[in-house]
């Protein structure tokens, strides 16, 4: 299977070399940015494995997420809602008036 190569623009590629260069974000977030930067300079996914100690899942998550739906949402992670709660609006009333 071929893989999709990507090419970013030159508003991504300066926005990715701002945001790995800011201390402000997550570690994953700026793997992201070097996996994009460096799959667009055509480097092999085995050489960005090793360099950067991320899997080939990651590699392949992030370029598709790039490719489908930007460069905002191949860098950031999508809140996904949670546990349900276990209780109820009723009972949490009453589990507090025992304490």
């Amino acid at each position: 299977m071929r893989q999709t190569e990507i090419h970013l623009t030159e508003e991504d590629k300066a926005a990715l070399k701002v945001f790995r260069s800011k201390g402000k974000h997550m570690a994953r977030e700026i793997n992201r940015a070097h996996i994009l930067l460096a799959l667009d300079e055509k480097m092999p996914e085995l050489l960005i494995m090793q360099v950067l100690g991320v899997g080939r899942t990651t590699i392949w998550r992030t370029r598709s997420a790039y490719v489908e739906k930007g460069l905002d949402y191949a860098l950031h992670d999508v809140a996904r809602p949670g546990q349900p709660r276990q209780y109820g609006i009723d009972q949490q009333a009453e589990i507090v008036a025992l304490a």
